[in-house]
């Protein structure tokens, strides 16, 4: 009899079917309890120009689309010296607060300050873990060059600086993944 229930059901195919099944049933508990901190609630900071206006927008979201953050602090300096090149003095920065909101998937902002500072902060909190991610980054447009160019630098670990020009923008800046980690 049980070589002629193997003709019909090998051994192998019905271990694949029996994990299947498990998967199918453990799914929805498992996306239910929220994202794992990773790659696709990485914060971003996406910054766009466009040619012959004075305004520079800002976007905080996530790699992953619909990613929902506890909360997004931005705060905004204006009284930024920088021209692209070298070092801005960070320490002489005037910090004022532009959005603290909670619960969001994404936040915007604009400024016509130019050059202008951003000082972001983004907490990413599931009942699976919590991740901050930060950033203090300036901003600088080259209104006269041709072609016209962002500039930007920071101290923030992985952030970086550079220059895009106004055709490649928007530009993402991936913020920096300053802790991370399990709740209590």
């Amino acid at each position: 009899m049980k070589a002629r229930l193997g003709e019909y059901a090998p051994t192998p195919l019905v271990g694949a079917v029996a994990l299947l099944l498990i998967l199918v049933i453990l799914t929805p508990a498992l996306i239910s309890s929220g994202q794992t901190p990773g790659i696709t609630t990485q914060a971003l900071l996406v910054v766009d120009r466009y040619p012959g206006t004075n305004l520079t927008w800002f976007y905080v979201h996530a790699a992953g689309s619909s990613i929902r953050y506890a909360n997004v602090w931005v705060a905004v300096a204006t009284n930024v010296v920088w021209d692209g090149t070298g070092i801005p003095n960070w320490t002489a920065l005037a910090w004022t607060t532009f959005a603290n909101e909670s619960n969001v998937v994404d936040l915007q902002l604009s400024a016509l300050a130019n050059p202008v500072g951003l000082n972001v902060t983004a907490y990413y909190r599931s009942t699976s873990g919590s991740a901050i991610y930060t950033g203090l980054v300036v901003f600088w447009a080259a209104n006269n060059s041709n072609p016209q160019t962002l500039y930007w630098t920071s101290p923030t670990s992985g952030v970086g600086s550079g220059h895009q020009p106004y055709s490649g923008l928007p530009y993402p800046i991936a913020l920096s993944l300053s802790t991370s980690g399990r709740l209590p």
